[in-house]
């Protein structure tokens, strides 16, 4: 995704010495780097997209719609989207592994727990499935930025 063309104005977080009424405008900033740091909390490609669309919405929000950089926005989104169905099959399997597994709140006899033993903390085993999906979006997004820099 980094290397869609001239998207260096996405790949870090907007200085706001240099941009001092972005923050004024955009409350809820987002970059590649930032969606990159915080990929770990994401159980489904869909919350990952929710975060990576921002990166469109707040470019038109603060520089409109006809603006180059909104174009490029939509061209990062476009790759990322293109990515994520090229690996569909994976990315769903990983999501069930993490759907599958009980929330904080549940009883250890509680929720769909066929796949691991009863002496494995559901923590534990919450944290490696999003590892699991995490990786794979990161695997995801490099796949993508190799690429389309090649094209």
């Amino acid at each position: 995704m980094k290397s869609v063309p001239d998207s260096a104005a996405f790949h870090q977080p907007v200085n706001a010495k240099q941009v001092s009424d972005y923050y004024v405008i955009v409350k809820d900033p987002m970059d590649l780097e930032t969606l990159r740091l915080h990929v770990h909390d994401f159980h489904t490609r869909e919350e990952f997209m929710e975060r990576a669309q921002l990166i469109e919405s707040n470019c038109v929000l603060y520089n409109g719609e006809e603006a180059a950089l909104t174009q490029i926005s939509r061209q990062i989104l476009a790759v990322c989207r293109e990515s994520l169905a090229a690996l569909d099959e994976q990315l769903t399997s990983l999501e069930e592994d993490i759907s599958m597994l009980p929330d904080e709140g549940d009883s250890p006899g509680g929720g769909d727990n066929r796949s691991r033993p009863e002496s494995v903390d559901r923590d534990e085993c919450r944290s490696k499935e999003t590892v699991k999906l995490s990786l794979f979006l990161i695997r995801c997004l490099c796949r993508t930025t190799r690429r389309s820099g090649a094209a």
